[in-house]
């Protein structure tokens, strides 16, 4: 239907608001091209020291450089830059064909190759908490149960004419059902050799990056809803169970200020947290902000041969256990507030690894800005299980600030 303009000024507005939005549009694209220079020259600087030796997140410049012909092989829109890429890949070293895959399962894109997949997967766990720290199980399908020991056999006195205390070691059943998660990084259509590693770099970064975050973001403030992937996260679970009072896997502190809480208080959660059977690893995890806020500062406080003997050593302890920097616990103070947690994430959560990683690409997500699209999947579930009773706490307890 053709439109209609009753007046000149009418066609002037209509005129103006149409150049405004292609002004708009162009800034869009210059900003998002400034994104993307200014996201491979960080990539530079950090695949090179200033002298130009390779310090990246591979092994070496030429894993990265293979890396990076692997994603132009399989993500660039242009077919002869493409075969270039395939080419030169299958002449590098650190590449094997037999690793290469493709399927439905990768969303018509490809499998990394395990030298590669490998090495993304250690990124994720040193960018991440949860996936390092939580009880690792690899899954042959999308859905896996499976029998986690919760107890130890009893051990009893062998006397004569006396029947011996039968029992067995206790399992918990836990069901994973593994979801595909996406994550996009994008790289300029036009590029030089040299440009190869940086893409390797940016690729494997922005992907390791995403996942660790994204994953530890669930596990530990997941409320169920589809932001968190319809999973529910440990901070969450815990005041579902205990509520805003002391009790449980929640010890109440001195106050809903930070400066409030004492040296007390995280003795309570570590004296909270129950006596379990076998090798039990405790730590604690907090934002940086609250460890060196609150930490450190009740650290330096206690003073002298004191504080040596808190600290433990001079590394991330507090109280004798790890301290674990998670970035997306709270970072200012407020009331009813799970400010730091404290206990052994194998025995109450559970990260499933259902395959590889795999990259597929968009020719058209951002073909007027002239850049690639790469897509990373993976395919992982995150379960928290045991977090105890509102009367009896489990294997992680919470330290809460008051509610006012």
């Amino acid at each position: 239907m053709p439109l209609k303009l009753d007046s000149r000024s009418d066609l002037e507005e209509t005129l103006q608001a149409h150049q405004d939005a292609i002004i708009q549009l162009e800034d869009g694209r210059r900003s998002l091209e400034r994104d993307l220079v200014a996201k491979m020259q960080q990539a530079r600087m950090s695949a090179y020291t200033p002298d130009g030796d390779y310090r990246g997140v591979f092994e070496n410049e030429e894993q990265a450089r293979s890396f990076g012909y692997f994603v132009v092989s399989r993500t660039h829109e242009n077919d002869e830059v493409r075969g270039r890429a395939a080419q030169a890949l299958e002449r590098n070293v650190y590449f094997n064909q037999r690793d290469l895959g493709t399927g439905d399962e990768y969303s018509g894109g490809a499998a990394v190759p395990m030298e590669f997949a490998v090495r993304v997967k250690r990124l994720i766990e040193s960018f991440g908490v949860f996936s390092r720290n939580a009880f690792y199980m690899p899954m042959s399908s999308g859905e896996t149960t499976f029998l986690k020991q919760v107890g130890e056999v009893v051990v009893f006195l062998l006397e004569e004419g006396i029947k011996g205390e039968e029992s067995d070691i206790s399992f918990k059943r836990v069901k994973l059902t593994a979801k595909e998660w996406g994550t996009l990084s994008f790289y300029p259509v036009n590029l030089d050799e040299d440009a190869v590693v940086v893409i390797g770099e940016l690729v494997a970064r922005s992907i390791a990056f995403s996942f660790a975050r994204k994953t530890d973001d669930i596990a530990f403030n997941g409320d169920g809803s589809a932001t968190y992937f319809g999973i529910q996260g440990i901070i969450p679970k815990l005041t579902q169970i205990n509520g805003v009072d002391d009790g449980g896997g929640v010890v109440l502190g001195s106050g809903n200020a930070w400066s409030e809480l004492t040296l007390e208080d995280f003795q309570m959660v570590q004296g909270r947290l129950p006596e379990y059977e076998g090798d039990t690893e405790p730590k604690w995890y907090c934002s940086r902000t609250f460890y060196y806020n609150v930490m450190v500062k009740l650290m330096l406080a206690a003073g002298g041969v004191t504080a040596e003997e808190i600290e433990g050593q001079r590394r991330r302890v507090f109280l004798g256990d790890p301290v674990e920097i998670v970035q997306v616990m709270p970072k200012a103070e407020g009331n009813s507030q799970v400010c730091a947690l404290y206990g052994d994430m194998r025995r109450c959560a559970t990260y499933g690894d259902r395959r590889g990683l795999g990259i597929a690409q968009s020719r058209e997500y951002r073909f007027a800005e002239r850049q690639v699209t790469v897509l990373g999947t993976n395919r992982v579930a995150v379960s928290i299980e045991d977090l105890g009773t509102d009367e009896e706490a489990g294997p992680m307890v919470g330290l809460m600030t008051q509610a006012g």
